[in-house]
């Protein structure tokens, strides 16, 4: 589960067992929430959205399954602050990242501990949350604060800074804090976790998945059933990675905070068209290489 953006691919997976209403509690269960994002992949890449020339089969076959947005934007155009708006639910004029700024000053680029993430409120909600793949919004040391555990993750394995997650055979992963070894043999680059491999052996993405299934069968306390939205829909809804905050809650019976550009598009997911609220408008900036243009 990578979290790295220019436009992305999305795909959202809910499961809800449903005989929840009518167990002895009278309670419904909430939902198990699985977010997927590909790394710098737009929706022109894909076979689903139109794509020829590059065959992506499994992703085409889990779209067929489900609801296809044809109008869903990242938070941003780079990275770091592309995942502050997921998290966070507030758009790129709002949340603290504005823009990459790199190992060298890491701080402006961190979550800070009075940041109210999508994963610290389903957290405090009941929700057990995990994160895995690369995450960019926090590091060991000055930029310490927005480590994944300390903003709603009880478990995290994968990449923290982006020069590390450039490569896919790295020579080691982090578990939680700790440094977990892997058998590849790279070249490193500067004076970061970057480099290359010059004896690949054992992928980093294929860690990811074995990583996230075994989450799932560990944290599922009861087998449940797939209840995702009709298959093979469309919508032309506009929503973007802001909307995840009042979307998840929304799903899991949790409160969203207060103040945030967060629309819930659960109405859309649901088959509910009619109670969908639509935004005024979505914002985006480009800091890199100072602050040089703005979208509304």
């Amino acid at each position: 589960m990578s979290n790295l953006h220019v436009l992305r691919c999305l795909c959202i997976l809910i499961a809800i067992d449903p005989l929840g209403p009518i167990l002895a509690d009278d309670k419904p269960k909430k939902p198990n929430l699985i977010w997927i994002t590909a790394d710098d992949l737009g929706y022109g890449d894909l076979g689903c959205y139109g794509q020829r020339t590059i065959e992506t089969p499994n992703l085409d076959r889990m779209a067929s399954k489900g609801l296809r947005f044809t109008h869903f934007y990242s938070g941003a155009t780079v990275c770091a602050p592309s995942s502050s708006v997921l998290m966070t639910g507030m758009h790129h004029g709002h949340t603290r990242e504005r823009g990459n700024s790199g190992l060298a000053n890491p701080t402006p680029q961190a979550l800070q501990d009075n940041d109210l993430t999508v994963a610290k409120v389903l957290q405090q909600g009941g929700c057990r949350t995990a994160l895995i793949g690369k995450w960019g919004l926090g590091d060991v040391g000055p930029a310490e604060t927005g480590l994944p555990r300390k903003q709603g993750f009880n478990y995290f394995f994968g990449y923290l800074n982006q020069p590390h997650a450039h490569n896919h055979f790295p020579s080691f992963l982090l578990k939680n804090e700790e440094r977990i070894a892997i058998p590849n043999v790279i070249t490193p680059v500067g004076e970061t976790n970057a480099g290359y491999a010059e004896n690949p052996k054992v992928f980093a993405d294929d860690l990811f998945v074995g990583e996230a299934i075994k989450f799932v069968e560990e944290n599922q306390s009861d087998p449940f059933y797939l209840y995702k939205i009709q298959p093979k829909k469309e919508s032309d809804h506009v929503a973007y990675f802001g909307d995840w905050m009042s979307t998840a809650t929304d799903l899991a019976g949790v409160a969203p905070p207060n103040n945030t550009d967060s629309l819930s598009f659960a109405p859309t997911l649901l088959g509910t068209k009619a109670k969908q609220k639509e935004h005024e408008f979505l914002y985006r900036e480009f800091h890199e290489g100072g602050f040089k243009q703005a979208a509304l």
